[in-house]
């Protein structure tokens, strides 16, 4: 797209005289705009990180130094992750560490099934700066500071200079035997919830819930076959992980200001109201692209309105999926508790 710029001006080009650096980072970026040969409305950016093995942090891939030529080991570590080859735009350093930057030109990123075993992934702004995780793997510090220091590395502009808005990542879970379906014919809008014909995805955590139970935790059966046992609970999980573009977003709040307070407010009390019709008819969407909603307890009854972030999304165009996971359901519990968070991947 020739209305996108990624503003590289801060990086340099001759290297400084004292070559006593630490380690040598490659950061590969590639500006993402097209999906399944669609362009997408709005751009983001995807950094390459790697991931070790025994699931301790994501990092940029790096090498030692060592008082060797910064240039060569860089050029050598490209050589070792990829055979396209990538322009060298220049590099920064900080903390005694020097990152070259290379631009990978492929527009897209392939939604693929990723397991725990895989070591390079192509990770969001959002990832790296807000959550500083990818997925459950806490983002090396290494990384995040950098964008915290330069923080024009952060943004894409159009033509006029503008940012191009900062897409989060969010999940949504399901039975494993249903991940290939809906990462062939894409997820479908969910008519039966209160906010209307959406799409419901959320945090890791929130995904989690409908990854591994079913909703009403009783056994479910496909095609004849159990796929859960007797509390609900999953044999097999997955989650698929979406960049999502917000766009024109609310807050759903407890508070009289808020478009729905009279839902929480009838709920916390036990009352019916009409305006709950008029959400689930999807009002909202005449003012909205979509809905956050965090963490809300009941005032008045015991219990939550929410847990985890959750996102409702209007248009399947604000969606992009990324990876595809299995979720390890061995080392959790049997029972759903909201407050256990020691879920990994396969």
């Amino acid at each position: 797209m020739d209305n996108v710029k990624y503003n590289l001006s801060l990086l340099k080009k001759t290297l400084p005289n004292n070559t006593n650096f630490d380690k040598v980072f490659v950061c590969i970026y590639k500006i993402v705009f097209n999906n399944n040969n669609l362009n997408l409305e709005t751009p983001f950016l995807s950094y390459l990180l790697y991931k070790y093995q025994n699931d301790t942090n994501v990092i940029f891939p790096f090498k030692y130094l060592n008082n060797k030529n910064p240039n060569i080991v860089a050029q050598q570590l490209i050589n070792d992750i990829t055979d396209v080859k990538l322009k060298k735009k220049g590099y920064l350093t900080l903390d005694n560490n020097i990152y070259f930057f290379y631009h990978d030109v492929n527009d897209s990123i392939l939604l693929q099934y990723l397991d725990k075993k895989n070591e390079l992934w192509w990770t969001t702004i959002d990832e790296i700066c807000n959550k500083q995780k990818l997925i459950t793997y806490p983002i090396h510090d290494n990384v995040y500071n950098l964008f915290y220091n330069y923080n024009s590395l952060i943004y894409l502009l159009d033509n006029k200079n503008n940012k191009y808005e900062i897409p989060i990542i969010g999940y949504y879970g399901a039975p494993f035997q249903l991940i290939p379906y809906i990462c062939t014919i894409g997820l479908k809008a969910n008519s039966n919830k209160i906010f209307g014909a959406s799409y419901y995805l959320g945090s890791f955590l929130h995904a989690i819930k409908y990854a591994l139970w079913t909703s009403n935790y009783k056994q479910r059966n496909i095609l004849g076959k159990n796929i859960s046992d007797k509390d609900g609970k999953y044999y097999n999980s997955g989650i698929i992980r979406y960049v999502v573009f917000l766009k024109n977003n609310t807050q759903l709040l407890y508070h009289p200001d808020n478009l729905f307070n009279n839902l929480i407010l009838n709920l916390d009390t036990n009352k019916i109201n009409k305006n709950i019709k008029n959400i689930k008819k999807g009002d909202w969407k005449n003012k909205f692209n979509s809905i956050t909603i965090s963490n809300i307890k009941f005032k008045n009854l015991s219990g939550f309105f929410n847990i985890h972030t959750q996102y409702i999304i209007n248009n399947f165009e604000q969606l992009y999926p990324i990876s595809c996971h299995e979720i390890n359901t061995h080392d959790t519990l049997n029972i759903y508790n909201p407050n256990f968070k020691k879920y990994t991947i396969k």
